[in-house]
């Protein structure tokens, strides 16, 4: 029977595997050095690779639930040093990045050129076009 880790060295091991993750490396290959290095089964290296996944998953939602008020928070005290310095121009470039943030603009538009794209699916059309052509007449002429 397997012996199960410690809650130290369990968490120890989360935290390597996210590392790989953050940096890249391919759950397959994650689940190979794992499996190795730490002479566990395959499928416990799973669980782990599953685990760590899971746990930056949580850590994004963290963040993103509490870094825009860490940024408006900020920006607050900008504001602040901006009208006590008499810096306007920082007080409405605060202001402009609030905005941003908060979707208070209408979203940009964006003019999208096409044109080329149009011609090289026409190229294309004719030239699948012209091979079913070649193949029709090369079997009328088979028969």
């Amino acid at each position: 029977m397997a012996k199960r880790t410690d809650k130290v060295t369990y968490e120890q091991r989360l935290t390597v595997v996210m590392g790989m993750i953050a940096r890249g490396m391919s759950s397959q290959r994650i689940v190979q050095v794992v499996s190795v290095n730490w002479d566990i089964a395959i499928r416990t290296a799973w669980g782990y690779l599953r685990t760590a996944r899971n746990r930056m998953a949580d850590l994004v939602a963290h963040k993103r639930e509490h870094l825009l008020e860490e940024i408006l928070s900020r920006h607050d005290d900008l504001r602040e040093k901006g009208y006590a310095g008499g810096d306007h121009r920082l007080v409405l470039d605060v202001d402009k990045e609030d905005a941003k943030l908060l979707g208070l603009y209408p979203a940009e538009k964006h003019e999208h050129d096409i044109r080329g794209i149009d011609n090289a699916i026409a190229r294309e059309l004719a030239l699948l076009a012209g091979r079913a052509e070649a193949s029709d007449a090369g079997e009328t002429e088979g028969a």
